[in-house]
């Protein structure tokens, strides 16, 4: 498969995609759905790294697909962080906050795993922070 879903820490905190340079939507959706089973596993909020860093190519239809994407979401989907270093998909990420901006509050794009996991850090930092309030 051309995208890997899987947990990416013992503790189920966080779920990591993995595309490979070539995927389908139908691969995308198979995907999703794996996520989406992973976290009615668990009892809290679930972060999602999506290391999008080695996708080259996009499928045919992205517009078409762009808004379901980027807006349907688990309930307990907490912060997504892309990993990439594409400005091709940096572009792709800002042109969507602009016309979903609901749909893409609680997704960031950074350029390294080591970015990634600090916003990860922050978030749950400041989770902690409100549930002591």
């Amino acid at each position: 498969m051309s995208i890997t879903v899987e947990w990416d820490n013992d503790e189920k905190t966080i779920i990591r995609y993995t595309y490979t340079n070539r995927w389908t939507w139908d691969e995308f959706y198979a995907a999703q759905a794996q996520q989406n089973r992973m976290q009615e596993t668990v009892s809290r909020r679930v972060n999602v790294l999506v290391d999008a860093r080695n996708i080259q190519t996009l499928p045919d239809d992205f517009l078409t697909h762009l808004k379901r994407v980027m807006t349907e979401r688990h309930p307990q989907t907490g912060l997504t962080v892309i990993v990439s270093s594409s400005g091709f998909l940096r572009s792709l990420f800002n042109l969507a906050s602009r016309l979903f901006p609901s749909g893409t509050a609680d997704t960031r794009f950074v350029s390294s795993e080591e970015d990634a996991y600090n916003l990860f850090r922050a978030e749950d930092a400041a989770s902690a922070g409100h549930a002591a309030d």
